[in-house]
């Protein structure tokens, strides 16, 4: 893979996405035997091969798995080492065509692909604002780069030498991502919790008809006790689009967790 000395370890991470299909946020960079750091330039990386873990998160998702990436670091004046590594076209969605003009740009965001027609004196954050309804995300939370450097709003496709056609890579900054994976993990807990309704529910009709033994009883409702807790963390902590639905989806929960209080209540009592 193509790099550029001064970009960072989490940009160069991101541009790895497509490619490894393995979330920046959940890659490890491994270099001479240590973790490279999100904050570093490649430049003090000093090393042309890095070995690329997936974190904790990704190894239950999907189980364990190692890659070696090679990385040629680009100069200044744009020399590099004989070939870059993409994407398989088999691994690429469709592009799907946007705007309108003349130049014809092609947006790399992970495995989408964006047709952009512009004009040259179309500037990055009028791109950005394009974009936003096909990337979800607002243009201060777009970063869009130009031959590896990530290009400034207030440029134009002609400052950038795009008017005759290139490729623009759509990377998305941490919050951004925060917000994705918030959104993941809200998702979730909704089929969470709807599962937790339904064992609730089979849980408070055994101990009314005294189906089990009272131990046991109380032993489930412990363990639901505990699985409602945690997806209420959950909610309460992950960062979503959708704040609104925070204090529904926590109202839920809560309701779960005073149903599970009635039932040890009332097999206490009998």
């Amino acid at each position: 893979m193509e790099v550029v000395e001064e970009e960072t370890v989490y940009t160069a991470k991101q541009r790895l996405e497509p490619i490894c299909d393995v979330p920046a946020a959940q890659q490890r960079w491994i270099v001479k035997g240590k973790e490279a750091m999100d904050e570093h330039t490649v430049k003090t990386l000093s090393a042309s091969n890095v070995m690329v873990l997936r974190n904790h998160t990704a190894h239950k998702a999907r189980g364990a798995a190692t890659s070696t990436a090679m990385l040629l670091a680009s100069e200044p004046d744009g020399t590099h080492a004989p070939a870059q590594v993409s994407a398989p076209e088999s691994h690429l969605l469709e592009a799907i065509d946007l705007g309108d003009g003349p130049s014809v740009l092609m947006v790399i965001n992970g495995r989408q692909r964006l047709r952009l027609h512009c004009h040259g004196s179309s500037t990055i954050l009028s791109v950005k604002e394009l974009l936003r309804a096909s990337c979800g995300a607002a243009p201060r939370q777009q970063r869009l780069l130009a031959k590896g450097k990530e290009a400034d709003d207030t440029s134009t496709i002609e400052s950038l030498g795009l008017v005759g056609g290139g490729k623009l890579m759509l990377l998305f900054r941490e919050a951004q991502h925060k917000l994705i994976e918030g959104d993941a993990i809200f998702s979730t807990c909704k089929a969470t919790i709807a599962d937790l309704t339904k064992r609730i529910a089979e849980a408070e009709s055994r101990g009314r008809r005294r189906l089990d033994e009272p131990m046991v009883v109380l032993t489930t409702v412990g363990a639901l006790e505990a699985e409602v807790r945690a997806v209420r963390l959950d909610i309460q902590n992950s960062k979503i689009s959708q704040t609104n639905e925070r204090a529904v989806r926590l109202q839920e929960v809560d309701e779960l967790g005073e149903r599970l209080q009635t039932l040890r209540e009332r097999i206490k009592g009998s």
